[in-house]
């Protein structure tokens, strides 16, 4: 298979490798973390890089950070493994509130990265990812932008575990999120000028051996990191995602909230449906210009409400090839399109008697890869 394809198969399977939530159509499948007692049970190892032995393999770690100073800043090292051939790349962006973008992507020979199997070290030329809890470090060194950043943990990760996709096991996922919500602080170097720049951060790491042709069709998100004046300082969580039909009809949930102590809440039992669809006339599909997001569980209520205000990214995968590649590529894929979108989250939750409203700078991120079947009908 032609090596261009396989990257970016590579690519696609790591931006989509995710925890998800799901809707009373669909199945739950269970991870086997607990949701009734996140936090608190991740380990160094579990952050090391393992060797892909496998036919089909693939491995993440992410980082998403709203900077104070008005930038949105995301970072993804990955890797993938595709019979024979063993493939990583970096992919990156950084957007400002004014609208201009620094996006970052390349691939990287396993030859030339330096990484560890039983920690969180990577490195490869200037670019690497280094630490662990409470403070994790990553330094970019790209021609599109540089970065050096510390994130220090307000409180220890989650194993959120294995997810088996299939009966006999085979076919798995496992997810860390080593900083649910941390606060970072450090510089960016954008157009030869460095930056100071504080804010709140994400973080996770991914392992699994789904293969490319197979990748989830539907996927939502929301990730709430900075609260607007006025209101309690939190964090949310919510991710719905459409595993692809071969495992049938599932999903994976996850809707969590977070505190400056710890976490609030995590549940299972929860549902993104997105409204007021707009049509992208250049690409031909529609975007949901609100998320709304609820659960309903005993002594727990949740209603919100995400409100795209811009676009950061709208990324056609098989655009970006050349034509005769592109064909042999669309063969695996239908529409693989990626977006993020800046907004603001909203809305009140009750626990336990006790309710509490939340207003918090966001980002959805709202990708298709199952073709037009994919897409929300109206």
């Amino acid at each position: 298979m032609n090596r261009k394809i396989v990257f970016v198969a590579a690519f696609i399977v790591a931006l989509f490798a995710v925890v998800a939530v799901t809707d009373e159509e669909y199945r739950i499948l269970r991870p086997e973390g607990d949701h009734n007692h996140p936090g608190g049970d991740l380990s160094e190892k579990d952050l090391g890089w393992p060797k892909l032995n496998d036919i089909f393999e693939n491995e993440h770690t992410f980082l998403m950070a709203r900077l104070d100073q008005g930038y949105w800043f995301f970072l993804q090292i990955f890797a993938y493994k595709y019979g024979p051939q063993e493939l990583w790349g970096i992919y990156g962006i950084v957007a400002d509130d004014k609208g201009k973008k620094w996006f970052a992507r390349r691939e990287v020979k396993l030859k030339d990265i330096k990484l560890s199997h039983d920690n969180f070290s990577w490195q490869t030329g200037g670019t690497s990812v280094s630490g662990a809890y409470p403070q994790f470090n990553y330094v970019v060194r790209e021609d599109a932008f540089g970065a050096r950043l510390s994130v220090k943990c307000r409180f220890p990760g989650w194993r959120i575990g294995r997810t088996n996709l299939t009966a006999d096991k085979k076919t798995y996922s496992d997810v860390y999120m080593h900083i649910p919500w941390g606060r970072v602080s450090g510089t960016l170097t954008l157009d030869g000028k460095e930056i100071p720049v504080t804010g709140n951060a994400y973080g996770d790491h991914f392992h699994g051996n789904q293969r490319f042709d197979r990748a989830d069709p539907l996927f939502y998100s929301v990730r709430a990191l900075s609260a607007l004046p006025g209101y309690p300082d939190m964090s949310i969580e919510a991710t719905y995602n459409h595993f692809h039909p071969t495992f049938g009809k599932i999903s994976t949930p996850g809707l969590i909230i977070m505190g400056q102590d710890g976490f609030i809440k995590a549940t299972l039992y929860s549902a993104i449906n997105g409204q007021d669809f707009e049509m992208n006339r250049e690409l031909g599909y529609y975007f949901p210009k609100r998320l709304i997001v609820k659960s309903d569980t005993e002594g727990f209520s949740f209603r919100g409400v995400f409100h795209a205000q811009r676009c950061i990214q709208v990324l056609d995968i098989l655009a970006q090839l050349p034509p005769y590649v592109r064909k042999v590529a669309e063969v695996f894929f239908k529409l693989p399109v990626m977006s993020k979108w800046d907004g603001v989250f909203e809305g009140i939750y009750t626990l336990n008697g006790k309710e509490t409203k939340f207003k918090i700078r966001a980002l959805s991120e709202i990708n298709y890869v199952g073709g037009r079947d994919a897409i929300p009908k109206l």
